[in-house]
Parts: C-alpha cells; sequence; structure tokens
C-alpha cells in the first residue's frame, strides 16, 4: 500500500511539474514571437507588409483539399518541428500567440510608425 501511495504522489508531481515546464516553454515562444515580429517591423519599417505576409501564411494553412498525408508531409518541411497531429487550441500550452493578434500589434505599429 506504501508503495502505491509513493507512486502515486510522484506521479501527480511529475504531472504538475511536466504542465508548468509546458506553461513556461509556451509563455516564453509566445513573447519570443512578438519580439521577432516587433524586430522585422523595425528592420524592414514595413510592419503593414509583415502584417499581410502573416495573414497570407495564416490562409495557406487552412484545411487541404487534398490527402492530408500529403500535406503533413510537405508542410513539416516548412517548420521547425513538426506539425502536431492534435490542435492545442487557445490553451495556455500554445506555443504561438493566435495570428490575429500578432496581426493587431503590427498594425499598431504602423499607426505609431505613421503618428
Amino acid at each position: 500500500m506504501v508503495h502505491l501511495f509513493a507512486w502515486a504522489c510522484v506521479r501527480l508531481v511529475t504531472t504538475v511539474q511536466l504542465w508548468l515546464c509546458q506553461f513556461g516553454i509556451a509563455l516564453l515562444s509566445r513573447g519570443r514571437e512578438f519580439a521577432a515580429d516587433a524586430a522585422s517591423a523595425q528592420l524592414t519599417g514595413s510592419p503593414s507588409s509583415l502584417a499581410n505576409a502573416l495573414r497570407k501564411l495564416d490562409d495557406a494553412r487552412s484545411r487541404p483539399s487534398r490527402d492530408k498525408r500529403d500535406f503533413m508531409r510537405s508542410a513539416g518541411v516548412l517548420d521547425i518541428l513538426p506539425v502536431e497531429r492534435r490542435t492545442l487550441g487557445d490553451g495556455p500550452f500554445r506555443t504561438h500567440p493566435k495570428t490575429e493578434v500578432r496581426i493587431s500589434r503590427l498594425e499598431s505599429l504602423v499607426k505609431a510608425v505613421e503618428s
């Protein structure tokens, strides 16, 4: 019985630790994406062009009309990490910010540059 209790405690602690690590990675990754967007806008001097590029990329990642296995192989070549088989949705473990949020931040940079 003691072994079962110890195993349950270890399992609980490691699961919580895993969730905290994944949340931390996601949080840092989203921050890096925002920083990369801001730096790119500053380097190019054209945040609106970057926002348009993000829109095009987001549209290109829509559901494929052909066999999804071909899509997974071709999309995986363009990504640093392989395309995940499950979607993380809007949860706290999402590693990239929503495209709409990135675009709105770039558009606010456009307004700042224009004024």
